[in-house]
């Protein structure tokens, strides 16, 4: 499928997500669940309506998954990120990044030229 009509079956599902975002504000169901109930439901409908037959050779490549979607979601996420909720939890996030640090050698932890200009400068003896 060309890139013009994976960004025009893009264009078409946005609003079903947009449809399914209001209706998700009304229904004890996750967004990520009734989004999958969704595409279940379209993928179903694309064998019995023709007119949806494009949605069966409909593929998502990666690297438009990686470099369009993906920032957006992560984006989103920390916009919409609590900060509260995660500062309360404080002992957890200082527990998983020290165990993150734990793992990575210092050699491989990136490069940073703060770090780089205080290992060359003299030590001074009191």
């Amino acid at each position: 499928m060309p890139l013009s009509e994976t960004v025009l079956v893009i264009c078409g599902l946005l609003p079903v997500a947009m449809v399914a975002a209001g209706l998700c504000r009304n229904l004890p169901v996750p967004y990520t669940v009734l989004l999958v109930v969704i595409g279940l439901v379209l993928g179903e409908l694309d064998n019995v309506w023709p007119t949806l037959a494009f949605l069966h050779d409909f593929q998502l490549r990666p690297d438009l998954v990686f470099f369009v979607f993906l920032p957006a979601l992560i984006f989103e996420s920390g916009y919409n990120l609590n900060a509260s909720k995660v500062m309360t939890k404080r002992e957890v996030v200082a527990f998983v990044e020290a165990k993150r640090r734990a793992r990575v050698p210092r050699r491989a932890r990136p490069y940073s030229p703060r770090s780089a200009a205080r290992s060359r400068l003299p030590r001074t003896t009191r």
